[in-house]
Parts: structure tokens; sequence; C-alpha cells
């Protein structure tokens, strides 16, 4: 995410492709966030810059630091 969060979308945008819903589940500081905090791209909510929320790039599945057990159950 562009406020240096890792996240996973979660659902699609019918409306706005490029706006989807993400589970934010890695602060900026590469912490785990729990509860995952959901982020509505459509909404324009902001990041910590003050810039609405965007993704900035994709990650290969295998490069992600964290795994499904970290997302769904916190070990």
């Amino acid at each position: 995410m562009n406020g240096g969060e890792l996240g996973t979308v979660i659902a699609q945008n019918r409306g706005r492709r490029l706006q989807p819903r993400v589970m934010v589940v890695q602060d900026a500081a590469g912490n785990p966030v729990h509860p995952q905090k959901i982020i509505d791209l459509s909404k324009g909510i902001t990041a910590s810059d003050g810039n609405p929320y965007r993704i900035k790039r994709a990650r290969e599945f295998s490069k992600i630091p964290i795994g499904a057990m970290d997302v769904f159950f916190g070990v």
C-alpha cells in the first residue's frame, strides 16, 4: 500500500477495479496487524501521509513474509 502497509485484496469492486477492499495484515513497520484492518479503497480513506490509500504494487505470493496462519489465526 502507499502507506507502507502490506495487505491482500479480499473483494473486487466491479465498478472501480483499481479500488477493491483490502485486508491490511502488516503495518508500515512490518508488524502484524491484529485484528486485521479492512480498507475499502473506493471510500477515499487516507493513509498517514494524508493521501488516499492505494495499492502501490503487487508482490509475488512466494515473496510475502507472512502466511495464512498469521492472517487468519494470529500465529
